[in-house]
């Protein structure tokens, strides 16, 4: 576990922990004690799993997982076997890896522990600001879909991902919340980051979406097209004032 000066672990972590990674899984979830609301993102996990499994039984119940490195505890021979790495000089990297190491896990166990204290800084990044790092957003969102092409997974994992990567992507980049502090020159540059070489890759994805993700993301490819936001940033108003 890597932790910075204003994180802490519960009293009794490691003593709690020795006992749920005896069987020495690949990749072993905590949950997060977020100012004391327990955040478990793996709660539907019973017993150990594979991390295809994990992906698809988590998609099903959480259309948003949380993206937090904090909450693996990620054996070094797995590491040393795969060779995942985090992208190293981007935001969001929590994100970006968040698929690239659950999904090979031959073996991926949630001890529903809440053993990582998280605290948020004042003036933190969290905090300080509405306005989001798109550009590092389309960053991830690139990887991702990189990371689906060449994993040739199977239509269920797809599907789960379809699900979960566009809900962070939609939210990130257009929740009125969040586009209304995002300087629209961001948005579009971020845009025309991810769609440079066309919308290929972003269409395979699609072809595992649901109908409304289908319809919300061809807007979303208009705008990247034209750089015309306001019919987009309507839509998604609509949407998240209907789903709210």
């Amino acid at each position: 576990l890597f932790l910075d000066a204003d994180d802490r672990l519960a009293p009794d972590a490691l003593a709690r922990l020795e006992k749920a990674l005896a069987a020495r899984p690949d990749l072993a979830a905590i949950a997060i004690d977020w100012e004391g609301d327990i955040r478990d993102p793996w709660k539907m996990l019973d017993a150990p799993v594979t991390g295809p499994e994990a992906i698809v039984r988590q998609a099903a119940v959480e259309a948003f997982p949380l993206a937090m490195s904090q909450q693996f505890v990620i054996s070094r021979a797995f590491l040393v076997r795969t060779g995942l790495k985090q992208l190293v000089g981007i935001a969001h990297e929590d994100e970006e890896f968040l698929p690239r190491v659950v999904y090979p896990a031959q073996s991926f166990v949630a001890t529903h522990l809440p053993i990582y204290l998280y605290r948020i800084r004042p003036g933190s990044i969290t905090t300080a600001t509405k306005a989001r790092h798109v550009e590092a957003l389309a960053t991830v969102m690139k990887s991702h879909l990189e990371f689906f092409a060449a994993a040739k997974c199977e239509p269920s994992v797809a599907r789960a991902w379809a699900r979960t990567w566009l809900t962070m992507f939609f939210y990130a980049f257009f929740h009125p919340r969040y586009s209304a502090a995002t300087p629209a020159a961001r948005t579009r540059a971020a845009l025309r980051s991810l769609f440079a070489d066309g919308a290929a890759a972003f269409d395979r994805l699609l072809e595992f979406a649901s109908r409304p993700r289908r319809i919300l993301a061809a807007f979303v490819k208009f705008s990247a097209k034209t750089g015309v936001l306001w019919p987009t940033r309507l839509l998604f108003r609509l949407f998240y004032t209907l789903t709210k």
